[in-house]
C-alpha cells in the first residue's frame, strides 16, 4: 500500500481498518486452485479509502467482485484520523466502479418487522472496541435462518 500497509505501521504510525465490504461471487475456485486479485483504490474521502477488487481462477474467469471502505486510525491516539495530504498524493484513484448501486448506504431500520430471533450478546462476542464484533453478527445471522433454508444450502 504505497509504505502504508501492515508491514510499515510502525514507521508510519497508521493503520488501515476494514469498515464494510460488498462482496458478489460469481463462481467458486477449487480448493489450491491458483488464484488472481487485481484490486485498487478508487477514492479517499477525509478519513476514508475506498478500494476494490476483481478476482480470477486460473483460466482467467472473473469469479468474484468487492467493493470495500476502510478508514485510517493513527497509532499515535487510537483514533481515526484524516488521510494526510502526503499519503493521499502517492495513491492513483481509478475511476472504475464494480457495482451499479451505492455500496455503502447507512442502514434504516424497517417500517415494521416481525421479531425472530433474539440473541443475548456473551462476552465473547465483544471486541476491543467493547461492540460485538463483525464474526459474531455473521453467527447471529447463520442462526436466524429458518431450519429450511439451513437444510438447502451449503456454506
Amino acid at each position: 500500500m504505497y509504505g502504508y500497509g501492515p508491514a510499515n505501521m510502525r514507521e508510519t504510525k497508521y493503520a488501515w481498518i476494514l469498515l464494510n465490504w460488498k462482496l458478489k461471487v460469481f463462481s467458486r475456485p477449487a480448493w489450491n486452485e491458483k488464484i488472481t486479485i487485481k484490486t485498487w483504490p478508487r477514492a479517499f474521502n477525509r478519513c476514508y479509502s475506498y478500494r476494490d477488487l476483481e478476482m480470477y481462477d486460473e483460466d482467467g474467469n472473473l469469479v468474484a467482485i468487492a467493493a470495500s471502505r476502510w478508514t485510517l486510525v493513527s497509532l499515535e491516539t487510537n483514533s481515526i484520523c484524516k488521510v494526510p495530504p502526503e499519503m493521499a498524493e502517492k495513491y492513483s484513484m481509478f475511476d472504475k466502479s464494480l457495482f451499479e448501486e451505492p455500496v455503502f448506504n447507512k442502514l434504516h431500520e424497517p417500517e415494521s418487522s416481525k421479531l425472530k430471533f433474539e440473541q443475548i450478546a456473551g462476552r465473547r462476542d465483544i471486541d476491543t472496541n467493547r461492540h460485538v464484533n463483525n464474526i459474531s453478527y455473521i453467527s447471529y445471522a447463520y442462526e436466524a435462518l429458518p431450519q429450511e433454508v439451513y437444510d438447502r444450502c451449503s456454506f
